[in-house]
Order: structure tokens, then sequence, then C-alpha cells
């Protein structure tokens, strides 16, 4: 079976050498020897460095990639701690009663917990919440190939759903414009962060090859990861079911954050 699997450099480089046929070696030595910022700055070309890289890559060795029959994808989300994702990673209009009921139950007995009772049976008055719920378009459940992406938020430019998936982060700044007070790092230091590993044939363009070739190049000249460097699975409105799910990490450690822990 042709598999892109990028949990680790390590994996990314045996997939794209079980892709193409060609050696680990080979590979790395067309990256490290390859300058593809000078390249581009040197041709006027119709796309981005990671398909030209790519193309770049195929004339060298002269060979076109193996059809993908699997890619494994990483969703990033944070959970209650000891979750295991029984019903498998929902999409939003099925997960949102049991985050609703998450948030309910960490405030439970608060002052918190009657004007957060009231969001959820009158409605939330935040443009991104209101956007995402009931638009089976922006459902997801969402992953990204890259796993090192994860940790990268701030040097990739995604949002950090290690810290709080965005329709939680909806929900919190809803109550903090209604009520003026924060209670995000009060959801987080209750939840635990997890990246959970599945594989998926929806998605098996080249575009995943091509993100993966790019995170090894960027890698091989310890240049900061950029968005290029990977991309993004959308379930488009469907669940992942739980048979295709093969690892739930806990990355607590990590993901530190300084939380304020409530009392």
């Amino acid at each position: 079976m042709i598999t892109l699997d990028c949990e680790s450099r390590d994996s990314a480089l045996k997939s794209l050498s079980c892709i193409y046929g060609v050696p680990e070696i080979e590979i790395e030595a067309f990256l490290k020897e390859t300058d593809i910022d000078k390249h581009c700055s040197e041709h006027d070309l119709p796309h981005a460095g990671d398909i030209e890289l790519t193309i770049l890559f195929e004339k060298a060795v002269g060979c076109a990639p193996s059809t993908l029959e699997r890619v494994y994808w990483f969703h990033l989300t944070r959970a209650k701690s000891g979750s295991d994702f029984g019903p498998g990673i929902l999409p939003l209009n099925e997960a949102l009663p049991g985050i609703w009921d998450t948030i309910l139950d960490i405030f439970k007995g608060s002052k918190h917990e009657e004007p957060l009772l009231k969001l959820r049976v009158e409605g939330v008055p935040n443009h991104q919440y209101e956007l995402k719920v009931g638009n089976p378009l922006l459902a997801g459940p969402y992953a990204m190939l890259v796993r090192e992406s994860a940790f990268l938020s701030d040097e990739m430019g995604n949002h950090d759903y290690l810290w709080l998936p965005e329709i939680v982060e909806d929900i919190c700044n809803a109550y903090d414009d209604m009520n003026g007070e924060m209670i995000h790092d009060t959801v987080c230091a209750f939840l635990v962060p997890y990246v959970v590993k599945f594989w998926s044939n929806k998605k098996i363009g080249k575009s995943c090859i091509e993100s993966a070739m790019y995170y090894l190049y960027r890698t091989a000249h310890s240049q900061e990861l950029s968005m290029y460097a990977n991309t993004c699975f959308d379930g488009e409105n469907q669940k992942v079911p739980r048979e295709q799910i093969v690892k739930i990490e806990n990355v607590e450690k990590l993901h530190n954050k300084s939380l304020i822990v409530p009392s």
C-alpha cells in the first residue's frame, strides 16, 4: 500500500522514498543541493515553491510518484483527560452538544454557569460562532498533514488548536464581550491537548506529496516551516470513524502555556 505519513521527518522521508521508488539518501542529496528560493526568484512561475520543488525533483530523478492510497493526518484539539474518541472525530454540529456539556460541566456551580447556559439556549452573539454553526461547509473535522505543525502555530500562522479549538474560543470570546470576564484559561486548564492520528483516503492528491516534499526541504535547510510545508484535511461534514484512528497522543508536556487554574 502506498501511504504518506508525516508524523516525523524520518517517516515523511521514508514515505516519499516509497512513493517515488527512490532511495532516501538520493532525496536528501537533492534537497540539500537545491536552493528553491533562489530558483523561484530567477523564474516567473505560475505556482508556489512547493509545487516547483516537486517538479524539479521529478525531473532530477526521472520518475513520477505512485498513486497514494492512504494519507495519515493529525487532528489537533483539547478535550477531557482520558478521552478515547469512541464516536470518532466528529464534524462540528455533531460535536457541538458535547462541547457545550463540557463547558457547562467546567463551570458547574459557579457564577459563570447561568450566563453560559443562557448563551447555549438563546444563541452566541459572536460572528465566528454564527458563521460556523449550521454551515456544513465549515463543519470539518479538520487535521494537519505534518504533525510538527501542531506545535508551530505562531511560526506557521495557524490557529493554536491545542490551546483551544476555534469554536470553544468563539464561545469564550462571546462570554467576555457580554460579561467583561475572560474564561479562556479556565476552560483550557480543565482540558488536555491531544494530537489524534488517523488515516483517510479522502484527500490523496498531489498536493499532499508537494507539501511533504517542501516540509523535508525546509527542515533539511534548518529553515522555519511555512504554510506550504503543510496541508490540511477537511472531512466535509463527515466524521472520521473510530477504526481509522491509529493513535491518541496526550501532548500536554509538549504544549505548555501559562494557565490560570480556577479555584
